[in-house]
């Protein structure tokens, strides 16, 4: 039996407090620029819904940022399906 070998790559996930919701946030790269954290997300979870992004770049004061984790992310999240 053979499985379907996945591909990642190194990504971080961010975690949001209250304050905004409690998203999550995934991107492959960010920005700290002294109290703010500057990124482009590829993906938006929220409590009810998933969102992909395109385009978006935010920048975040730290006070509503709760996590950042620097980890591997299935290659497959980050691709949007055409």
């Amino acid at each position: 039996m053979t499985t379907k070998s996945k591909k990642h790559i190194l990504g971080f996930t961010i975690f949001t407090t209250s304050e905004l919701d409690e998203k999550i946030y995934i991107t492959s790269e960010i920005e700290i620029m002294g109290s703010f954290v500057k990124f482009k997300p590829q993906i938006e979870i929220g409590k009810k819904s998933e969102t992909k992004l395109q385009g978006s770049e935010f920048t975040l004061p730290e006070r509503v940022i709760k996590e950042i984790i620097y980890q591997e992310i299935d290659e497959s999240i980050l691709k949007t399906k055409k």
